[in-house]
């Protein structure tokens, strides 16, 4: 009879393998235009602390952690390789930076001439706000928007050509301030630090993943004139 421990890591094994043969032979991608507010990646990183493999006993156990430290450079090589892998039809500009839109929560790649390639649709990437405490007010510049955030930036891949499977996810407490200047442009700038998300490094089995990040963009808001907060509170809040 298997054991129900090793048999859930088996199955967790499984899905993550299900998940990215599903994407490789059924998603149709089409590069198209980016969202109207690109947050683009300005720093990232971090580090990934892993227990290579749990067994059912100590002998079977890896004894000692292991810590790989991460940053914007080598993330964005493993998301190019495994964009490369799954959709092999898709010509990836030499620069490409991530992205997030605030309004819709994707998650994408994109650079200076528009390119865009949806990380979120391809199960590659999630983002979301869990929980914001506003304050914001008008002043001789325009609204000011300052808030403190709990959010998740989770990105899932696999590395080609040995299909390691590696996972960030990014969750922790930061700063959000919005500034709408007087013509309506606001500019948005997330800071994020924590320790609070799962990591996995070359299919090893979950750990902790420390990371710092900032993201920020300006362009017209899609609030309708409310400031950012209140209108994830009314669209976007779980």
């Amino acid at each position: 009879m298997n054991h129900p421990v090793k048999e859930e890591r088996q199955n967790m094994k499984r899905i993550q393998i299900l998940l990215f043969a599903v994407v490789a032979w059924a998603l149709v991608v089409v590069p198209g235009k980016a969202p109207a507010f690109p947050l683009l990646l300005r720093s990232l990183s971090g580090k990934l602390i892993t227990t290579d493999h749990y067994g059912l006993v100590p002998a079977t156990t890896t004894t000692n952690y292991t810590v790989k430290t991460f940053n914007t450079k080598s993330v964005m090589l493993l998301i190019t390789n495994t964009v490369k892998s799954i959709a092999p039809s898709v010509v990836l500009p030499q620069k490409v930076t991530l992205a997030v839109e605030p309004y819709t929560r994707d998650v994408f790649l994109t650079n200076s001439d528009g390119f865009y390639f949806s990380l979120s649709a391809s199960n590659l990437a999630d983002f979301a706000f869990f929980q914001i405490a506003t304050r914001f007010n008008d002043s001789s510049v325009g609204t000011v928007e300052t808030d403190v955030v709990n959010a998740a930036l989770d990105i899932r891949l696999i590395h080609d050509p040995d299909f390691k499977y590696y996972q960030f996810d990014m969750v922790g407490s930061g700063n959000l301030t919005v500034v709408i200047n007087r013509k309506g442009v606001a500019t948005m700038t997330l800071t994020l630090k924590g320790d609070a998300g799962a990591g996995v490094d070359q299919d090893s089995d979950p750990g902790i993943c420390r990371s710092e990040y900032v993201l920020k963009g300006s362009d017209m808001p899609q609030a309708d004139g409310l400031p950012y907060s209140v209108y994830w509170w009314n669209h976007l809040s779980p």
